[in-house]
Formats: C-alpha cells, structure tokens, sequence
C-alpha cells in the first residue's frame, strides 16, 4: 500500500521549497488509500478519496507511520 501525504500536497499549494519528509513532524497525519474493496465502499460513500489515516511518530531515530490496520503496525515513511 502506497502512502499518499495530503500534507504534501497542501504545502505544494503555498509554494514551499520541497523537501521530502522534513516537513513532517511527530502527530502529524498522513492520508492513504488504497485499492481494496472496503476501500472503494469507502470512497463512494464519502466521496473522499482517502479511506485511511495514520500518525508520523519517531521511532528508531526516524519518523514512521503507525497505523491501524490488522494488526496494528508501523510503516517507514519511504515504504
């Protein structure tokens, strides 16, 4: 599953210098979606194409995504 920063996407609409992941900080959200069923019935009902959220948080000396998923687990930023 790819991860997909709606924060990115509202910095680009200010015109910050791009910069990868250093402009996210511990609690920050992140936005995903993804391609499975429960996805797309997602999407249809809230017209949003986000169907899944996790939260930037350091861990190891970097900053992951812990998300709720079965199990609950965490994902590099650059996975």
């Amino acid at each position: 599953m790819r991860l997909v920063l709606l924060l990115g996407l509202l910095l680009t609409s200010v015109a910050l210098p791009s910069r990868g992941h250093a402009q996210l900080r511990p609690g920050d959200l992140v936005f995903q979606t993804s391609r499975s069923r429960q996805s797309r019935v997602i999407r249809q009902v809230t017209g949003s194409p986000w169907t899944h959220v996790g939260v930037v948080l350091p861990r190891e000396g970097e900053l992951w995504v812990l998300e709720a998923v079965s199990p609950v687990r965490w994902t590099r930023l650059d996975a």
